[in-house]
């Protein structure tokens, strides 16, 4: 099992502790979820909403999968591109996930936003950045590449928004995966216009050259400096 840096470490300590801390206000009877949670209305004052929903949840188990499968998907981007771009997009995945849910839920379509599903989609929506014509395994499918693992695991939110007639996991996972596709893409964007640094240049050659001996006698073997 591979070891999670310390920006993804950090994350996960930070979502596991709200959602306790949610449970024990909860139990106090301050609902935390209603402050943090994405609730469609129009009350400026309440704008952090867009970036804090996934510090709440709707179950306990919502919560310990939504962790686990954070702790699979960002810790090998960590690895592969540093925290600080893990951060970076995990935000926007977030945001992503919220704007697209946002006017669907102020026309009243969508049910209020809370959980790791848009921080979830947005390392998928990079896969066709990263893995866009590499095999990709998902499970135990191998996949030919991330467009078609990306077409299944849609699936899984189309499916639950046909059963229980609410769009909300198919926005979340559209607009996280465009945000993540989109990170991807400036990232790749950026790398191609960094300018490259030109080789090292070889170690300049002394114009003289040592050669060692010129004499019978093993008493002198003194070095001859030849032009």
């Amino acid at each position: 099992m591979q070891r999670p840096g310390p920006y993804t470490l950090a994350l996960l300590i930070v979502l596991a502790g709200s959602y306790v801390l949610q449970l024990v206000l909860e139990s106090a009877g301050t609902p935390l979820v209603y402050h943090l949670g994405l609730f469609y209305d129009l009350d400026p004052s309440l704008a952090w909403r867009v970036l804090t929903y996934p510090l709440v949840d709707g179950s306990v188990l919502n919560r310990l999968l939504g962790l686990l499968f954070s702790y699979w998907m960002l810790a090998p981007h960590e690895q592969r591109w540093g925290g600080p771009a893990t951060l970076v997009l995990a935000l926007a995945g977030t945001l992503g996930a919220s704007l697209l849910c946002l006017p669907v839920g102020l026309l009243g379509f969508a049910s209020p936003l809370v959980g790791l599903s848009g921080l979830l989609w947005a390392p998928i929506g990079r896969l066709l950045v990263d893995a866009a014509d590499q095999p990709v395994q998902v499970f135990s499918l191998r996949l030919p590449n991330a467009r078609a693992a990306i077409a299944l695991l849609l699936l899984l939110p189309a499916a639950s928004a046909l059963y229980n007639h609410d769009v909300t996991p198919l926005l979340e996972a559209l607009g996280a995966g465009a945000a993540g596709y989109f990170v991807g893409l400036t990232a790749m964007r950026r790398a191609l216009r960094a300018p490259r640094r030109p080789p090292p240049k070889a170690a300049r050659k002394h114009p003289f050259q040592v050669i060692r001996g010129g004499r019978d006698d093993d008493d002198d073997q003194r070095p001859k400096y030849l032009n």
